[in-house]
C-alpha cells in the first residue's frame, strides 16, 4: 500500500494504490482490496481536510462495490451492512446521486424479507430526488413502483 499524505489528494493515492489491479481488475482482486482500503478511507473521513467529502464520496464507492461483491458471493448479511456503510458515506459525501443510489441499492436488499422496509428506503431518496441524474433517477422510478407493487401484493 502507497503511504497517503494528509495533505494529498485522496483520489491519487488510490489510484496510484490500484494501479497495478487496472490491468486485469477481477472480483477476486478488488475483494481482497476493498478490506484494506476501505478503513483507510473511513479514517479519512473523520479528519477535517479539504477532501473529508471527497473520502466520503469515495468510501460510498466503495461500499456500494463491496455490497455487489458481497451479493454475487451470496453474503447477503455483508451485503446489507455494506450498503448502510455506503447510505452513511454517501450522506457525508452530499452528493446527490450517491445518496439515492445507496439507498436504492440498500432497499434491494429488503424486497424479498420485508417490502414495507424496501418501500421506506425507497421513499427516504425523494428528498434528493430532483438533484438527481436522468439515469438514477428513472432506475429509482423503476425500482420505487417495483417496491410499491410487491407492497400491496403481500
Amino acid at each position: 500500500m502507497i503511504p497517503c499524505i494528509l495533505s494529498e489528494s485522496v483520489s491519487c493515492c488510490l489510484v496510484a494504490s490500484f494501479f497495478p489491479f487496472f490491468q486485469k481488475p477481477t472480483p477476486e482482486r478488488v475483494g481482497l482490496l476493498l478490506p484494506s482500503y476501505l478503513p483507510a478511507l473511513a479514517a479519512a473521513t473523520r479528519l477535517t481536510t479539504p477532501y473529508q467529502q471527497e473520502a466520503a464520496r469515495l468510501a460510498a464507492q466503495g461500499y456500494l462495490l463491496s455490497g455487489l461483491l458481497a451479493f454475487h458471493q451470496l453474503r447477503f448479511r455483508e451485503q446489507e451492512q455494506a450498503y448502510k456503510e455506503a447510505v452513511l458515506f454517501s450522506d457525508m459525501g452530499k452528493d446527490c446521486n450517491l445518496q439515492v443510489y445507496a439507498r436504492m441499492q440498500l432497499a434491494s436488499t429488503y424486497f424479498s424479507k420485508n417490502p414495507s422496509n424496501a418501500l421506506r428506503t425507497y421513499q427516504q431518496a425523494t428528498k434528493w430526488i430532483d438533484h438527481v441524474s436522468p439515469l438514477v433517477l428513472g432506475k429509482w422510478l423503476m425500482e420505487l413502483a417495483i417496491a410499491y407493487a410487491q407492497y400491496t401484493t403481500k
